[in-house]
């Protein structure tokens, strides 16, 4: 970015990137008064761009999707996120990966990114609280670790984002019972750029399942 003639972030005009192993955070300080389409059409001509995304506060960018879609809005959030691109991998021992922005060479395990391998992960739940033998396919994620725990505890955790694991639980109903997670499709384009986002919804709380450049 400097080199495409953009000053360090705390000159007139300056822009701050924070690497974050597949996604890179850009900040600055004039993106909410039209910089940030001139970024965006530069970001569109970079290979290694994937997915981007931009914070309210900068209003909407033609291209780009909302950050809250991801669940990045937010006082400290980035102005403007931009996932590198990803590919399938072939193999048995492949899995999709994303190109990295921090010192890890590409097609080494990373986090950050947003192909399905690198959004998705495994679950190990074990003591008297816990259904026996069960394997759950329902969408989850790290934010409803916390509200589980404190259900168990018997304590209350009003207005979190994530959700009580209860297909896990002892108590729970028929696990066969649950609803259906419903599957969502979110599109932006800009000139001959498109990117997807999918995500998924279920009990209120909605998980991000992958993004990219198509």
């Amino acid at each position: 970015l400097n080199a495409q003639g953009y000053p360090s972030l705390g000159e007139s005009g300056g822009i701050g990137v924070a690497a974050n192993g597949g996604t890179a955070l850009i900040y600055g300080e004039d993106l909410g008064n039209g910089q940030a389409d001139t970024m965006v059409d530069w970001l569109i001509d970079q290979t290694w761009c994937g997915s981007i995304f931009a914070s309210e506060r900068i209003g909407a960018v033609e291209g780009t999707l909302p950050m809250s879609l991801i669940g990045m809005e937010g006082p400290r959030s980035a102005d403007i996120g931009v996932g590198s691109n990803w590919r399938p991998a072939d193999g048995k021992q492949s899995v999709a990966h994303s190109n990295t922005f921090g010192s890890m060479a590409e097609g080494h395990g990373e986090h950050g990114g947003l192909s399905p391998t690198e959004m998705r992960n495994t679950l190990i739940a074990r003591g008297p609280a816990f259904r026996s033998g069960i394997v759950s396919e329902l969408p989850s994620g790290n934010i409803d670790l916390a509200p589980t725990v404190l259900n168990i505890l018997g304590v209350v955790g009003d207005g979190m984002d994530g959700r009580v694991l209860s297909e896990a639980l002892v108590d729970a109903n028929d696990y066969q019972a649950f609803s259906e997670p419903e599957y969502r499709s979110h599109e932006a384009t800009r000139g001959e750029y498109r990117q997807v986002l999918q995500t998924v919804e279920y009990a209120g709380v909605s998980y991000v399942e992958q993004a990219n450049r198509i």
